[in-house]
């Protein structure tokens, strides 16, 4: 006996599709770090304006890190010499005070001072450590400052 296969009509083997194509995406662009800025200075510090230095006068060189923070007029700018970093004189811009505080400014090495009569903005982390707070004979406050980078 013969076996019987089965063939349907009209078939024909089945044609593979092409698969779809799916695009493939373009990598996400890597996040913009934000600018760098300066960190604070330690927690331990303080910061004192022109109106609290009153307090600080006649006391000798100052034993805990104080920043001098606020904004002061350049009344006086020497450049570097030989052998010595460039220094300044400066009021502060409040008329209150500018006949009453004069800050001498000690520069970090490499530092230019600004020109006279420029008024600068002395912030924390401008690092600018108060050294000694003497009244002086005509009872104006002279601050003695170094930036500590």
């Amino acid at each position: 006996l013969g076996a019987k296969f089965y063939n349907p009509p009209n078939t024909q083997p089945a044609t593979p599709t092409p698969a779809a194509e799916t695009p493939t995406p373009e990598p996400a662009p890597a996040p913009t770090p934000p600018p760098a800025t300066p960190p604070p200075p330690p927690t331990s510090v303080r910061t004192v304006q022109a109106n609290d230095l009153g307090a600080l006068a006649d006391k000798g060189p100052v034993s805990e890190p104080l920043l001098l923070v606020g904004a002061f007029r350049v009344s006086i700018a020497t450049p570097a010499g030989a052998g010595r970093s460039a220094s300044a004189t400066l009021r502060p811009a409040d008329a209150t005070w500018a006949g009453q505080v004069r800050v001498l400014v000690s520069l970090a090495p490499g530092t230019d001072a600004p020109p006279e009569g420029e008024t600068v903005t002395i912030t924390a982390a401008s690092r600018y450590l108060i050294q000694d707070v003497r009244r002086g004979e005509d009872g104006q406050l002279n601050v003695t400052i170094r930036q500590n980078p």
